[in-house]
C-alpha cells in the first residue's frame, strides 16, 4: 500500500523513487540515480504487488 518518495545517499551518490498508487494494485514508479556526473532515470509500472510483484514496463527516460 506504499506510496510516496525516498531519498537516499552513497559514498558516490544518491537515489531517488517516487511510488505513485494508480487505483488498486497498479502503480507508477520514477526512480533516479546520480554518481558523479552520471544521473539515469527509470520509469516503471506494475500490475499486481500481491502476492509477487508483476512489472508491466521498465525503461530509462530522459525525464519524468
Amino acid at each position: 500500500a506504499f506510496s510516496g518518495s525516498v531519498s537516499l545517499t552513497f559514498g558516490r551518490g544518491n537515489c531517488n523513487y517516487t511510488v505513485t498508487n494508480l487505483g488498486g494494485q497498479n502503480r507508477l514508479v520514477n526512480a533516479s540515480g546520480t554518481v558523479d556526473e552520471v544521473v539515469r532515470k527509470i520509469k516503471i509500472t506494475l500490475n499486481q504487488i500481491t502476492p509477487k510483484i508483476n512489472l508491466t514496463s521498465w525503461q530509462e527516460v530522459s525525464d519524468f
